[in-house]
Order: C-alpha cells, then structure tokens, then sequence
C-alpha cells in the first residue's frame, strides 16, 4: 500500500465522528465520565499511539527505499553533482571545435552528429536532473551552431532565443550555415533569427559562416563593436560572385588573432591585422598573399589552399622583405600552376623561422621559386613535404643541401608520369654515402661536398611509381655502432601505381639485411595496394618451401641459398 494512504488513515477524521467537546455535556463528567466518553479517551489515546508508530515506519520505509535505488542505481546516478558537472563539460570539449577544412562548405552542409550544441541539447534530455545540471552549466550552452534559413516561425525563433539566454553572460561561439539563396527576399525572412544573434555581437569570441555573401552583409550591418572576435571564418557557398558595395566588416573593430578566407573576402576587407597569428587562405592569388605576409607581423602560421600563381601580381613590391615570426607554411597550388615565369612570394620574401613546409604544385616546368627560395634563403626548415611538379633532380638536390643542416623530416612525392625512368637516383646514392665523421653545425658548410648529405635527417619517405633500389636503404640508416652515422630511424615507401605485377618485389638478397634493420629497432616499411615488404616475404617464403621439398627429395642438389 502506498505510503501516502497511511498518512491520510492517521490524520482524517470523518465528519459525523462527534467532537470530544461533547465530553463537558456529560452528567458524569466530573467523575471520569460515563462509559461511552471512557471509551471514547481509550481508543483517542491508542489512535495517536498507531499514528506516531506509522508515522516512524514510514519514514523507515522511505529510507530503506532511497538506500535499495541508491544500491541497484548505476555509477553516474551515485555521482556528485560537481563531478557529474565535470563529465559534462569533459564530453562537450571532446569535440572538435576546428573550422571545416578544405572545400567542405562548398555546398550547403547537411547536419551533422558531432556538434558541441547536440552534445548539450543531448545531456538534457536525458531526466530531470541531468537536465538541470546541464542548464546550470552556460559553458555547454556557447557554442551555437545553427542552419540559419530554417530559423523561421515561432517555435524556431523561440528555441534559438532560449539556447542562447542559457549561455547567460559567457563569451559565444557562433556557427552559422545556410544553403545558397536563389531570391534575396529570403533574407528579410530570417531577419528575426540574425536579430536574436546580433543582440548578443559583444560576446562573440569565435565567429564561423558558411553562408551567401548577401547573407554575411546582412548579418553586420547593424553598428557593432567585434574587436573581441579571436577567430574569424568566412567561407561562402555562393557559385556566383556579385561583387560587395562596401567592405566587409567596415568600423566593427576586428582585431582577430585566427582567420579562415575566400580570395572574395580579401577583395573588399576592412580589418586590423596586428593580431593575426594563424590564415587559412583559399584560392588567394600573389596580390593577396603579399597583403597577408606584409601586413601581419605576429603571423606564424600561412596556409595557402589553392593557390592562384596565374594571375600575376598587379602591385610593385620591393625584395627580400624579412618576415620574423612566420614557422609554418602550407601552399597548395593544384589547379592554378603556371607553365611560365610570374612572380612569387618566395622571389619577394625571406623566412628566417620557417620550420615547417608541406609544397605542392603541379605541371610547374620552369624552375621553382620555392626551390630557389631554398637554394638562396636556406630558411631553417626541420619538416618539408615536397610534392606534385617533375622536379629536376639537380635543382632538388642543390636544395636539400641547402637546408641540410636543419632538416628533419623529409617527404618526397614527384610528379614522374613524364620521366621515362627514374629520375632521383642522385639523391639516393647522396644518402647512401658513407661519411664517419661529426657533421658541421655551421649552415654555410651545408653545400660542401665533404659534409654528409642531410645529417640531421630522422625520417625519410618516398612516394614514386618506379621500382626502388632497396639495396641501398642500410645505408641510408648507417651502421647502429656508428656514433656519427645520421640519426635516421623511419625510412617509408610508398608506391602510387597498381603493382600487382612483380615490379615492386624486394629482391631476395636485400631482405635480409632489411629484416635485421627491423630488428635493430629502425622502422622499415612500404605501403601501396600492399605491403611491399610483406609481399615480398610470402613470396620468397613459398619459394624457399618448395625448395626445401625439392632438397628433402633430391639431396645430391644441395645447395645455399642466403
């Protein structure tokens, strides 16, 4: 029986019970009362006698239960709050909140699982304590991810506007996606929705669109302070550019430190610039890049995606410009190469912290500027991924050589479709020399023929087509007893084209020397449709079982085979 129905048995009393008062009307009264109001006393006294005993096992009866849940409850219910609140935030902050990368927005994006406001949204819907736990938590509630053009309605409007009032005052993430617009009218119906958002513009801390660039105008043409937004991220799904009448961002303040950017944007951008330390360009052209080097001192790290080399620079810039800070650059030029001489910003620029370099063109014939830049600068380059172009094999020497003192990592991927045989086994009988003595610290030494080639290499991996001349990988690592010998540990091959034939078989004679490399803890391996090495080790296996069938048969033809 339920608890509550004790309570009420104890406490009800029915209504034509006759009230205890009607004891004074007794004629017997002074002397203890007549029968019936004795009675009456007795079974009064016993009835708050029971009440007070329910009462008490009840209360016993509620602990017990609260001690049975707590005993068959699962961890997360036996948890604290505070440290229920820690797992939250754990959760939300285990996704990753980095901008898409690439062309991922392109296209108007569908919604996706892992988005820190699902996490949120998710956490809440699970009981009511978890949901209150989740709304006293505004950090899970700032990272606004919204797909604008269906913010339209009511119901719409009022779940955007309650998403961002549990953010209460903390600094805001905002995600903004849309699927491109056909008719600009739709931009007055989602006026309510970036109003919501606008509202709030001085706790922007992370700005992030994918959006029509009349979509980007209308969300700042308010007047807004955004001199607190660190990270800026522009990307537009828009296939035809109109053209913008003001700059972007005009007098809103943007001092960001981490910026994502469409050549579009660099055409009409109203911006501080000293803070910038981190760009991710898309399909800039030489003008634009200059503008980006020259105006960022703090810049560290230059990402150019797409980079346009044949539009020539429309600016007179003055040479050899020495930018401090810059360690890391990416520059992807895939579909804009230039067969012809234009200027670059590594005929223009000097790079004294550059430390990391992943280069990639494609079909460049002349000589490279960025192999120059190497030749001339020699910047201190640890990491280089040198991919893409048909690379003259002397021009890629002279240029390790060059950074040879420093350099690392080395990743090395041509372009050989148009090479009738290999063409860098230069470079391979380079690293296979061997040359016991301490190598030069200074740079300068670096072109000396004296010096060992790359002698500070650690990590070495080759993509090509053309089968490799595997009995020379010992030398590249040296002898492990050697206390000069190149600090060389990983060596990769890679081959790109279908080797289902036998072109990339390890001989038989180089397996050994390369399994004891493996042994001695250095990293050997080759990847392509298959494991090189593994390949080669079944196959030469099989042979050597047949063989040895063959010897247990016929012993007179003995032989050895290693």
């Amino acid at each position: 029986m339920d608890s509550n129905v004790h309570c009420s048995c104890a406490t009800i009393v029915p209504d034509d019970v006759p009230s205890t008062q009607s004891s004074l009307l007794c004629p017997t009264h002074g002397d203890g009362g007549c029968f019936a109001c004795q009675e009456t006393s007795s079974l009064e006294h016993e009835a708050a006698e029971i009440s007070k005993k329910l009462a008490n096992v009840l209360a016993k009866l509620a602990s017990a239960r609260s001690v049975k849940n707590y005993a068959h409850s699962t961890i997360l219910a036996k948890l604290p709050n505070e440290i229920l609140s820690h797992i939250f935030c754990a959760a939300w902050n285990a996704v990753d909140p980095s901008p898409p990368r690439g062309d991922i927005c392109d296209y108007y994006e569908e919604p996706q699982k892992e988005k820190r406001l699902s996490v949120a949204l998710l956490l809440a819907g699970v009981c009511k304590r978890w949901r209150a736990l989740t709304l006293a938590i505004p950090q899970i509630w700032t990272d606004i991810h919204v797909f604008i053009h269906r913010q339209k309605g009511d119901s719409a409007l009022s779940i955007l506007h309650e998403i961002v009032k549990r953010s209460k005052h903390t600094d805001l993430t905002i995600r903004l996606y849309s699927e491109p617009f056909d008719n600009i009218d739709r931009i007055d119906e989602i006026q309510p929705a970036l109003s919501i958002l606008q509202k709030e513009s001085e706790r922007w801390r992370s700005l992030q669109m994918c959006l029509p660039y009349r979509l980007i105008s209308a969300l700042f043409k308010p007047n807004m302070d955004l001199s607190q937004v660190n990270l800026l991220y522009v990307h537009s799904n828009e296939r035809d550019y109109m053209g913008f009448g003001d700059p972007l961002w005009k007098d809103k303040g943007l001092r960001p430190q981490r910026l994502w950017l469409q050549s579009p944007a660099m055409q009409k951008i109203a911006l501080s610039w000293d803070r910038v330390t981190h760009i991710v360009a898309h399909r800039f052209n030489t003008d634009h890049a200059m503008t980006v080097i020259r105006s960022a001192p703090l810049l560290t790290t230059l990402e150019l995606m797409d980079m346009d080399e044949a539009t020539e620079a429309t600016e007179i810039y003055s040479g050899n410009f020495v930018h401090e800070k810059l360690q890391y650059l990416i520059y992807y030029a895939m579909d804009h190469c230039s067969a012809e001489w234009t200027l670059s910003l590594f005929d223009l620029n000097v790079f004294p912290s550059l430390k990391t370099v992943d280069y990639h063109t494609l079909f460049k014939t002349d000589d490279d500027p960025f192999l120059d830049h190497l030749m001339q600068k020699k910047p201190p380059i640890q990491e280089l991924r040198l991919c893409g172009s048909p690379y003259e094999s002397w021009c890629v020497m002279l240029a390790l050589r060059a950074v040879g003192s420093t350099l690392k990592r080395l990743d090395f991927e041509p372009y050989e479709d148009d090479h009738d045989d290999f063409e860098y086994g230069i470079l391979f009988e380079h690293l296979a020399a061997v040359k016991s003595y301490p190598p030069s610290g200074d740079p300068s030494d670096s072109g000396d023929d004296q010096q060992m080639f790359l002698p500070r290499l650690e990590y070495f991996k080759l993509t090509s087509g053309w089968p490799f001349a595997w009995d020379r990988v010992p030398a590249f690592f040296g002898s492990p007893s050697d206390p000069y010998r190149r600090p060389l540990k990983e060596f990769r091959f890679s081959a790109y084209n279908d080797h289902r034939n036998d072109d990339h078989i390890i001989p038989k004679k180089d397996l050994l020397a390369l399994i004891n490399l493996r042994n001695a803890g250095f990293v050997v391996e080759s990847r392509g449709l298959r494991d090189i090495c593994l390949k080669s080790l079944s196959t030469f296996t099989i042979w050597e079982l047949l063989l040895r069938r063959h010897l247990r048969r016929h012993p007179q033809y003995n032989i050895s085979y290693y």
